[in-house]
């Protein structure tokens, strides 16, 4: 029998009774270190001796999230490994009043990822509900306005990323390379270059923006639950009695995800989404396409061309579409061959653009201006294929949700305020009276908090259902500052470049930055009016 001990690697000064550590293998689909521990001597070494003794890199693991998401430190189970049926027990472990822990890393990853699977992840995160709000924003724009802003989009995303990319190689030239960490986010360049201001600005529009999604997200389940009881029982029931039922079932669904810690799993449930929606869009392409070659679509005029009324409008869902800023690196630091980052995001994204002007072009010349703001609602619940459409993608975003849902409990749950007051778990851990009822105190605040949180986002889903107004709000209001402006100032910081370089810099982020408050504005004033 070996004790199968999980260690958290910062724990320098923590002692144990060992007499022989090795290393066993990362299981297939974690990242977690672990040691195994013989209980046979008792000779005492300190955790610092042993690191130096075999090497530990504390960034060994390519993690997921920035230093705002740390991952949660969890009180030890230890497990007792059966050699003979190699069957894992749980077991508790508090010899000598010392309590062993565990530390998840921010992704609880396979391995490190092929480029064919950086590049799955990337085109995962661009696609979302964004999608379907795509042919909606074309019938804002017209063909030649909106196919600009798809394109501008796309390429602006990719500048962004080069000038974070620029900062990121820069500083890994400069240190030693055991020193660097292999983590390295926007958040983390906001805070080395402009301290707390830059990494607070970064946390702000990354919880609107992955908190918007969740919103977003749990809308659609509302729409879609929705569609199904009016078609049933559309002579016994309202509306509105409708979409309440809808989001019960919705909030049903979503608790359950909402409370899943080990994020092993996110990696297999966003792909399997990712390729069930991909099939989705592919055959909403097909019936469009059918639709054309049978009736010729809806007829045209000039004015179908270029529209600029809800321009901004449109930025809102454009951006929304393509937002990757927070999680770009991460994926860098991933990959076996880091330096393949950039032609595997390049691919990703000029291919996810082509995707978006294939489909919002191709949807809208079969619909026109009856168009609905999200597309899905132009398929008939009631017929098979429409059905079938709706239903795939509807597992595809549920498959999505968690994950988008884990940022934003990972910003809140590390914040300083709440690991050291509310939840209380350093001071637990730090105290010398531990037992069963503080430790079950500090895992009922964390739930509590986060179920006041579950239920907030329902709440918020209940004021409205116009999801693509939704996705330009949260598109302009979170994605536009974060992936646009925050990388051309951490650029211009950090190389303190020439004057015409700041000019061209202020230019582009003022331009973001109005069109970010009148994408605002408008998406606001869209969703109090009655259309």
């Amino acid at each position: 029998m070996k004790q199968v001990v999980q260690f958290k690697l910062n724990q320098t000064d923590q002692v144990f009774s060992t007499s022989l550590i090795q290393f066993s293998p990362s299981k297939s689909s974690q990242g977690v270190f672990k040691n195994e521990v013989s209980e046979s001597q008792h000779s005492f070494k300190s955790f610092k001796e042993l690191k130096d003794e075999f090497n530990i890199t504390h960034h060994q693991h390519s993690q997921f999230y920035d230093s705002s998401f740390n991952s949660i430190d969890i009180i030890v189970e230890t497990e007792m490994v059966d050699e003979d049926n190699k069957t894992p027990k749980i077991a508790n472990f508090n010899k000598n009043n010392l309590m062993m822990k565990k530390q998840y890393t921010r992704m609880d990853n396979k391995q490190k990822s092929t480029n064919f699977e950086a590049f799955l992840l990337i085109g995962k995160y661009f696609f979302s509900v964004g999608i379907l709000a795509l042919p909606y924003m074309f019938y804002l724009t017209g063909f030649i306005l909106g196919s600009l802003l798809i394109i501008f989009t796309a390429a602006m995303t990719i500048y962004s990323i080069h000038l974070i990319m620029a900062v990121h190689l820069d500083i890994q030239s400069k240190v030693d390379p055991s020193q660097v960490k292999q983590t390295t986010t926007i958040t983390e360049l906001a805070f080395k270059i402009f301290g707390v201001p830059g990494q607070l600005s970064c946390r702000i529009f990354s919880t609107i923006a992955n908190l918007g999604s969740c919103i977003s997200y749990i809308i659609f389940f509302e729409i879609y639950i929705s569609g199904i009881i009016q078609e049933q029982w559309s002579n016994k029931i309202t509306n509105e009695q409708a979409h309440l039922i809808g989001a019960l079932f919705a909030f049903t669904i979503i608790l359950p995800l909402s409370t899943v810690n080990n994020i092993t799993l996110f990696w297999q449930t966003n792909l399997v989404g990712f390729l069930v929606g991909l099939i989705a869009v592919l055959w909403m392409l097909y019936l469009d396409f059918s639709l054309i070659l049978g009736t010729g679509g809806v007829q045209r005029s000039e004015n179908d061309l270029w529209k600029t009324d809800n321009f901004f409008l449109a930025v809102g869902i454009s951006v929304y579409s393509f937002q990757v800023m927070g999680i770009a690196l991460n994926i860098r630091n991933s990959m076996e061959n880091p330096n393949n980052f950039i032609p595997v995001f390049y691919t990703s994204t000029i291919l996810t653009c082509l995707m978006y002007l294939v489909f919002g072009i191709v949807t809208q010349l079969a619909i026109g201006e009856y168009t609905e703001d999200i597309v899905l609602l132009n398929f008939a619940p009631q017929t098979i294929i429409g059905f079938c459409v709706r239903l795939m993608y509807t597992i595809s975003v549920l498959l999505s949700y968690p994950l988008k849902f884990y940022v934003v409990v990972q910003i809140y749950e590390n914040l300083k305020c709440f690991k050291d007051e509310i939840f209380s778990v350093e001071k637990y851990e730090m105290s010398e009276y531990k037992n069963f009822f503080d430790q079950s105190l500090a895992l009922l605040k964390r739930y509590a908090i986060r179920y006041v949180l579950i239920v907030s986002i329902f709440m918020l889903s209940l004021t409205t259902y116009k999801l693509a107004k939704i996705i330009s709000l949260v598109g302009s209001l979170g994605s536009i500052i974060l992936q646009f402006v925050i990388p051309q100032l951490v650029y211009m910081r950090y190389f303190k470049v020439q004057w015409y370089r700041i000019i061209f810099g202020i230019t582009i982020c003022l331009i973001f930055v109005i069109s970010a408050c009148l994408g605002v504005f408008y998406s606001l004033m869209s969703l109090s009016s009655n259309h």
